[in-house]
């Protein structure tokens, strides 16, 4: 029987790899994957999708900026690893997109033959679609998560948000905005080529609000 708990989490975020050969579960399935200590939450694959979540932010607050701040750094080290193996394979389409977003999510335990742990929720696929409509070699985020950035005094300098788009979240549009962080070994760089056979595989949820 599924074990559910509502959390609220400072950021998600899904990345997806392209240009490369499918990855992750079998058929678009999920697969439970070891935490990358990144966010300090967990992270699971969804066909080439890889989701992550960070921790709950209902014991304190401060663990909301924190677990943001996490975020940033992990993805900047993806991109930064995609750079390098990019640069010494010569592989001009490997890349990454990366969308991160902040909000509610329920997660728990479901399954009777295969256990896993599952996150639902609307922002959970608000995360999914900050992905699936950002740009490689950039990190999209939704403007939930950029007013929490912006309401947080030491980051207000380090992060510029370029409006990207508005996106259709189910019923509702939402504002996307890449984001250029100072502490990013790739600042204002211009992204490779994009790949044109780039899928738009569904992230399952994630994101949190």
């Amino acid at each position: 029987a599924p074990r559910a708990s509502g959390s609220q989490s400072p950021a998600s975020q899904h990345t997806q790899a392209t240009g490369t050969t499918q990855s992750g579960g079998k058929d678009g399935q999920s697969e439970q994957l070891p935490n990358s200590g990144g966010g300090g939450g967990g992270k699971k694959g969804v066909g080439k999708v890889v989701v992550e979540i960070s921790k709950s932010v209902s014991v304190r607050k401060s663990k909301g900026v924190e677990g943001a701040e996490k975020m940033f750094k992990m993805a900047h080290s993806m991109l930064n690893k995609i750079h390098q193996v990019r640069e010494r394979l010569k592989i001009p389409h490997l890349n990454m997109r990366i969308g991160m977003h902040f909000g509610n999510c329920v997660g728990g335990l479901i399954g009777t033959q295969r256990i896993r742990y599952d996150i639902w929720g609307i922002d959970v696929l608000t995360g999914n679609m900050m992905e699936s409509n950002g740009v490689p070699g950039k990190i999209v985020a939704s403007e939930a998560l950029k007013k929490f950035v912006e309401a947080q005094a030491h980051l207000q300098t380090r992060f510029v948000f370029k409006y990207h788009k508005e996106v259709m979240v189910v019923d509702r549009p939402v504002n996307s905005y890449i984001v250029n962080d100072s502490e990013s070994p790739y600042y204002n760089q211009p992204v490779a080529a994009q790949d044109s056979y780039v899928s738009n595989v569904g992230s399952l949820p994630f994101s949190l609000r």
